[in-house]
């Protein structure tokens, strides 16, 4: 057998191709509390740039070293492309050895697949130092899969460029539609008109092939599918993601860098078209073995998406008027990814096993931080993130231990938001058929956006245009002992802040493990979690710190623009003061009926209300003297009275100002 199919001889374009494009997550971690002071700010801006020119310098490093090889040979291609399948080709314009560095030079080298409607890579010219071709001439040939070995010492390319993409993309799309007797109306137009990426220059080192593990999914996977055709196409499909992952998983790298990286595509879609495009201004990334990354960098990215709607009908799955454009453009300095591992989970998946659930090191999905990301919509800044980071790189087995996010100076910027949506509603209202249809649906659909007119004459003038916090999130499982904790908190400049923790006891692994080996699954985890789960603690704690008041003062201004509705001369009546008092006396309506039935409650009831009249921090404790578990409520032989149930919870409400 010369080859497994086309993901084994996409081998060498992967090998240039590098190991992908960047991430538009926003993701790093947040200080506590906003920054104190211009010293402080000017200090952790200091701090923050070196800390970015850290990250950075290595792979500017590898872009300017002089890499020199002495005593080289010529890399030998021609070996390569005797392995090669009849639909993939390799070819270059000229080739040679500089024996003063012992690169082998190669210009205008290509390389397709497909002969009708070839797609690929070209390089203007790309250097190879020691490269090793016997190997990878092997492999093509499905030959030597068990083995390791090098591919090549270095590869430096300028001026790269995909070409082909829109029609191979669009060839495998309608080979989808055959394969799963689709056949799309006439007027549902789904294809790529524009797909094109170039990079300045790509760096890679100490490149080599790993061994190559692919077994196909077996038919009785599927059993449950009745139909027959279903099942060989899903089957297909399956074998084809295996396919790509073995081939993933069978290269690796010691870095690599790409330097000015730009992708612009155009596409039809049912009542659309959709037009983007992206810039990295450095990709690089170290230790990537299949789906292993050490770390990847990407400084300066921009990507920009624009959608024109073209027609509404919602049969077709649109239902924006034609003439709405939605354009979203995101930004970040710099984002860092590390310790990702999926590789032996990817390498399972490859053959057609399942992962074995005492591997409990068996994955990370990485620690992941981003600066200054910025989200625009319709060219209008809508949110932003000084520093955010997301950790989630321990796992047991499959099931995350510890896992987190933070966002520090976060800002949500209201006001753009409001615009956006205005902007649509004056489309919709312009559109025929608002115009022409119900008059009741139009004039409710003006009053709508008339209030956001009023609403972007008042925001700024109550604090209301942009939302300035910082936000946390985590959650921890001890995976021997079973102590669970999860909390989170958010603070916002001006507006106040709001945290909560709660603490449980959960199943151990060792638990987890025992019921998933059971016969009967279900049954065996509903005894662990009776026997395992113990509720120890929650606490909720709410500060105001003015954002009542800028709220109640808008709602009051947007009351009195509206003096003719009921609500809004209710509104308008009422300063923010008086509003507070009056939604308090609301809260102790209730009271007679809370005295009833829990008397305790009272309390608590006066608590809050006391905080919605006056401000300050409003706080709920439960922490009871023993875990609450199952064994102690069934043992409790009488229905606890309202005093009971509070001692048992530890319960404890109050209000400070």
């Amino acid at each position: 057998m010369k080859l497994f199919g086309w993901p084994v001889a996409a081998l060498t374009i992967i090998a240039l191709a590098a190991c992908g494009q960047g991430r538009d997550v926003p993701v790093a971690p947040v200080a506590d509390g906003p920054t104190a002071g211009k010293v402080e700010a000017a200090s952790e801006a200091a701090s923050e740039a070196a800390s970015a020119d850290a990250a950075v310098r290595p792979y500017l490093d590898l872009a300017e070293d002089q890499f020199v090889i002495a005593n080289a040979s010529e890399a030998d291609l021609d070996v390569i492309i005797a392995a090669l399948p009849d639909y993939a080709h390799l070819d270059w314009d000229t080739k040679m050895l500089d024996t003063a560095t012992g690169a082998t030079v190669v210009t205008g080298l290509s390389i397709s697949f497909g002969d009708d409607a070839a797609f690929g890579i070209r390089v203007d010219e790309a250097r190879i130092w020691g490269m090793e071709s016997d190997l990878l001439a092997a492999r093509l040939q499905g030959q030597r899969l068990a083995e390791s070995g090098p591919l090549f010492a270095r590869l430096d390319a300028s001026n790269l460029s995909y070409f082909g993409l829109s029609s191979a993309l669009n060839l495998g799309f309608e080979h989808i539609l055959l394969q799963l007797e689709v056949e799309l109306p006439p007027e549902v137009e789904i294809s790529f008109d524009a797909f094109e990426i170039t990079s300045q220059r790509l760096i890679l080192t100490d490149a080599a092939l790993r061994p190559w593990q692919f077994v196909k999914a077996p038919a009785a996977l599927l059993d449950s599918i009745d139909e027959a055709d279903d099942r060989e196409i899903l089957l297909s499909a399956i074998h084809l993601g295996q396919h790509l992952i073995a081939a993933s998983r069978s290269l690796e790298y010691g870095a690599g860098v790409m330097l000015n990286t730009n992708t612009q595509f155009a596409m039809r879609q049912p009542g659309a078209t959709v037009k983007g495009e992206s810039r990295l201004a450095l990709y690089g990334f170290s230790d990537a073995a299949g789906f292993d990354l050490g770390q990847m960098v990407i400084r300066d990215a921009r990507t920009r998406q624009e959608t024109l709607y073209s027609e509404m009908d919602p049969a077709l799955g649109t239902g924006f008027p034609p003439g709405l454009s939605l354009v979203q453009e995101t930004t970040y300095a710099l984002s860092q990814i590390q310790d990702v591992r999926l590789d032996a989970v990817m390498g399972y998946l490859a053959r057609s096993e399942l992962p074995p659930i005492d591997q409990r090191d068996l994955m990370s999905l990485g620690l992941w931080q981003t600066t200054d990301y910025t989200l625009a919509v319709n060219d209008k800044p809508v949110f932003s993130v000084e520093t955010a980071k997301l950790q989630a790189d321990k796992f047991e087995w499959v099931l995350p231990s510890d896992i987190g996010y933070e966002f520090n100076n976060a800002t949500l910027h209201v006001d753009e938001l409001t615009g956006v949506f205005k902007s649509y509603f004056e489309i919709i209202l312009a559109s025929p058929d608002i115009a022409d249809g119900d008059q009741a649906d139009r004039e409710q659909l003006e009053l709508i956006r008339e209030g956001f007119g009023k609403a972007l004459e008042l925001l700024p003038q109550h604090g209301l245009d942009t939302i300035t916090f910082n936000a946390r999130a985590n959650a921890v499982w001890d995976a021997d002992a079973g102590p669970s904790e999860f909390s989170a908190e958010i603070a916002a400049d001006g507006f106040g802040d709001v945290s909560y923790d709660l603490s449980l006891d959960l199943p151990t692994y060792d638990q987890v493990t025992t019921a998933m080996q059971a016969d009967d699954i279900e049954a065996v985890f509903d005894q662990i979690f009776q026997d395992a789960f113990a509720f120890r603690s929650a606490h909720l704690k709410e500060t105001d710190g003015g954002g009542f008041d800028k709220l109640l003062g808008f709602a009051h201004d947007i009351g009195k623009a509206y003096p003719d509705q009921g609500w809004g001369a209710m509104l308008g009546s009422m300063e923010p003061p008086q509003m507070r008092a009056y939604l308090a006396s609301l809260m102790r309506l209730g009271v007679s009926q809370v005295r009833t039935e829990f008397p305790p409650a009272v309390d608590w009831l006066e608590a809050f209300a006391g905080f919605i009249e006056t401000g300050g921090t409003f706080e709920i404790r439960v922490d009871p003297p023993a875990p609450i578990t199952v064994a102690l409520i069934e043992g409790i032989d009488d229905e606890p009275d309202p005093e009971e149930v509070v001692e048992i919870f530890g319960i404890v409400v109050t209000h400070t100002n």
